[in-house]
């Protein structure tokens, strides 16, 4: 009488293969996804301070309580305000932060942190470039330019 021993299951290599296989697939999609949210939060970022800064030249144009606006900019919150002067606590000013992470900073012709809509015409006082940009990867950065003329541009 002869017994057939018969193989089932998996070697000790083809298991350990399968497992590198997983991590390493594990790894880049871990990856992509972290990418692709780091991407989104600056969409997300760049859209909502491009919104402030279209919503101030709006209100700036349709004359609003009689008074221009403005966007004030910090590293870590933008504030739209009435008048053409930024006051800390106004209970008028609306103000929305950015998340950890992230930073904004503007640069404004003949300085200043603050970009003003005059009224009526929503015509900045100076033109000015706010740079959206992530402090863990410098590479994740948007801008926005306020031209002469009030256009409002995105630059990705």
């Amino acid at each position: 009488m002869t017994y057939r021993i018969s193989r089932r299951g998996f070697t000790l290599t083809e298991a350990v293969i399968s497992i590198a296989i997983l991590i390493l697939l594990s790894a880049i999609g871990l990856t992509s996804f972290y990418s692709s949210k780091s991407t989104k939060s600056l969409e997300t970022i760049t859209d909502g301070v491009d919104i402030a800064l279209e919503r101030a030249k709006s209100e700036a144009m349709a004359g609003k309580d009689g008074s221009s606006f403005g966007v004030y900019i910090e590293p870590s919150a933008y504030h739209i305000f009435p008048g053409s002067t930024y006051v800390a606590g106004d209970p008028d000013n609306k103000t929305a932060t950015v998340p950890s992470g992230w930073s904004l900073s503007v640069t404004v012709q003949g300085g200043g942190s603050s970009i003003v809509f005059g009224r009526l015409t929503g015509v900045p006082q100076n033109m000015a470039t706010v740079t959206i940009s992530s402090i863990q990867d410098p590479s994740l950065t948007d801008s926005i330019i306020v031209g002469q003329s009030g256009d409002i541009s995105v630059i990705k």
